[in-house]
């Protein structure tokens, strides 16, 4: 099974929904004793907040992008980022990982 590298905190609650759907489809795929290999980096919700009500895109990306550089070291084989708004970095984690 791969591991998936999840960078959430943006909000909180939708980290939980993106590791409980991803923990369901395991179950569904391999078993219901089974788990998806997941590792989570949580970007500290009140920095990024305050980030994006100063409207300071280059600094929010620049958090965004430390956190997949930390799961990419850990060695995930894919990322996914848990929250709508946080995807305005996408392009840039693409960018700076394999």
């Amino acid at each position: 099974m791969k591991m998936i590298g999840l960078i959430g905190g943006v909000s909180p609650e939708s980290t939980v929904i993106y590791y409980r759907l991803l923990n369901d489809i395991a179950q569904a795929r391999h078993g219901v004793d089974h788990s998806a290999n997941i590792m989570v980096y949580t970007l500290d919700y009140v920095i990024m907040i305050d980030l994006y009500n100063a409207r300071d895109w280059d600094r929010f990306t620049q958090q965004v992008v430390a956190g997949a550089a930390r799961l990419e070291k850990a060695g995930v084989d894919a990322i996914a980022i848990c929250s709508n708004t946080t995807h305005i970095a996408a392009d840039e984690v693409a960018r700076q990982t394999r």
